[in-house]
């Protein structure tokens, strides 16, 4: 039985450093906790943990490229980067994935085995390793499974599968999943892409979730996420050309890319809040 492919697993959002990007946060509302350094060394993280299972990764790179003498592997590896050029903000987001390394039964042979029945491109790479290392000293390990093409980060999921358990790396416990802004887990992700490319892309994302849109029409497509968890909180990729003069604003500096989140939350506080680079609708 193939593995599912529509399970949101978190969304990454780039801010200048954690400690910033933790004090706004918790300024929002939010529960924020301390994540730990990436197994590289170029970034490191805070999360805010929802009781359906997502969570939201805050993260920061450790140095600026100048820290790192010229032509060394370090500086080389932080230029290159997956989330080096990227402008803050929500930058990236993750399905789970089964943590496969090899054929035939990564999620990249599935998803790419959807896309070239109908005569599409592969849409993903083979997978590599990664992980960080939490500041109690626990390792963990998991799969990246990254898009093929060229310009699709924050526009497709990436896919993280574990190797070490979830709930390793995954808050879960009572007083780390409990918001003071009441949050529930996330009810939607956002995707704004040029009316050109809506097609293309709606279809890209069929072959990724592995089923069909829910609703669509010729400004957006809304498809169906599962979570780790059933809270009740339901979930949505939405995929969408801009609807104002903001959005619009927004496709043409970022391109297509993920937009905003929306978080569904209790009590009655509702409405539109930023942090500094991103969006966030409570619901």
């Amino acid at each position: 039985m193939a593995p599912p492919t529509n399970i949101l697993d978190h969304i990454v959002h780039l801010a200048p450093n954690v400690k910033d990007a933790t004090e706004n946060l918790t300024k929002l509302g939010f529960n924020v906790l301390a994540g730990g350094t990436h197994a590289d060394g170029l970034t490191e993280n805070a999360l805010i943990s929802f009781p359906d299972g997502t969570y939201i990764e805050l993260i920061s790179f450790t140095h600026d490229p100048s820290y790192y003498p010229p032509n060394s592997p370090e500086r080389t590896a932080r230029e290159s980067h997956r989330w080096a050029n990227k402008s803050l903000g929500w930058i990236d987001y993750a399905f789970l994935g089964n943590g496969q390394l090899d054929p035939p039964n990564r999620i990249s042979d599935l998803v790419n085995a959807r896309a070239q029945a109908h005569g599409g491109e592969p849409i993903y790479k083979a997978e590599v390793p990664g992980g960080r290392l939490r500041p109690d000293g626990v390792r963990l390990d998991w799969v990246i499974t990254a898009g093929e093409e060229e310009g699709v980060l924050g526009l497709i999921p990436f896919f993280c599968g574990d190797v070490t358990e979830r709930g390793l790396r995954v808050p879960s416990s009572a007083n780390e999943i409990t918001h003071p802004v009441g949050a529930q887990g996330v009810t939607a992700v956002r995707i704004l892409v040029s009316e050109e490319d809506l097609a293309k892309r709606k279809q890209q994302l069929a072959d990724i979730i592995g089923a069909e849109a829910l609703q669509a029409n010729e400004h957006s497509v809304h498809f169906p996420l599962s979570k780790t968890k059933d809270n009740g909180v339901k979930g949505a990729l939405i995929l969408s050309v801009p609807q104002d003069d903001d959005e619009r604003e927004y496709l043409k500096t970022h391109g297509s890319a993920l937009y905003e989140l929306h978080v569904k939350v209790s009590g009655d506080q509702s409405g539109v809040v930023k942090t500094p680079f991103g969006r966030i609708v409570l619901e």
